[in-house]
């Protein structure tokens, strides 16, 4: 019993790999969400801005128009 070996049985290494691909996918998502999480929130502020860019184009289209009705109607 002094020179007892330890081996890594075949089973015992299958389960390994199987527990370090879990942790890994596991990983790799959470990574994956975060980032598409931080660019969907990216894009929802781009999306804000343009929103806030027509309201300003439209009110300038809107002004302009009542200044050539007036103009047109002396």
């Amino acid at each position: 019993m002094a020179n007892k070996k330890t081996t890594i049985t075949p089973f015992l290494l299958v389960v390994l790999i199987f527990a370090l691909s879990l942790f890994l996918t596991d990983w790799t998502n959470t990574t994956a969400s975060a980032n598409v999480r931080d660019d969907i929130t990216a894009k929802q502020k781009q999306i804000e801005e343009l929103e806030r860019q027509i309201e300003e184009y439209q009110t300038q289209i809107d002004t302009t128009r009542s200044k050539s009705k007036t103009l047109k109607n002396e």
